[in-house]
């Protein structure tokens, strides 16, 4: 979460590490053949130098559910420290409101409705270079049920994830079959 991603492969990466990032880090696998294993690693942070700011791309597109809560990562790392900033659209969002918040490069939402759907810049800078940038677009499953004002946000409506379904496979070949007047409740003859 946030700084921290599990990537596939399962190696951990660590986003702008930091002093207070140092220390023993354990990895433990178990795929379920043989018993588990582990390994140990112990990283340290030397000095920083200076690093324009930067942000690691994630998913482009981020979907909800209307009325869940919403958080938005920006994996934006440099040296020193950026400030990060996020928008909706072209409208810079204020640090903590009734419906929202950020801290640590994070933008949480208390509560995901119709208006809030759309694109979220975060933009990174650390007085190095040109500021870092960006976007994702915040979708919710349908169906959907607009009110006045609100048939903007329809785009950004995705189809309600299907039920899994079951299939039986017919297999071709011999059938075998019971002889007429068969017993379920009775020994087979010897």
């Amino acid at each position: 979460r946030g700084r921290f991603r599990l990537m596939p492969g399962g190696s951990l990466q660590i986003v702008g590490a930091r002093r207070d990032d140092e220390g023993r880090y354990d990895c433990y696998a178990d795929n379920g053949r043989g018993p588990p294993v582990s390994a140990a690693l112990s990283l340290s942070v030397s000095q920083p130098r200076e690093l324009p700011a930067s942000i690691i791309e994630t998913e482009r597109n981020v979907i909800m559910s209307l009325g869940a809560p919403a958080t938005l990562y920006c994996l934006a790392y440099g040296w020193p420290k950026p400030t990060v900033t996020w928008w909706k659209g072209t409208k810079i969002l204020p640090l903590n409101s009734d419906r929202l918040s950020q801290d640590d490069f994070t933008l949480r939402l208390r509560s995901v409705s119709l208006s809030d759907l759309g694109p979220y810049t975060c933009q990174a800078y650390n007085g190095l270079g040109e500021a870092a940038s960006s976007t994702v677009e915040m979708k919710v499953y349908g169906p959907v049920y607009p009110g006045p004002g609100e048939q903007q946000y329809l785009r950004y409506v995705v189809g309600t994830p299907l039920a899994p379904t079951t299939t039986t496979t017919v297999r071709p070949g011999y059938r075998p079959t019971r002889p007429p007047g068969w017993d379920y409740n009775r020994p087979p003859p010897v």
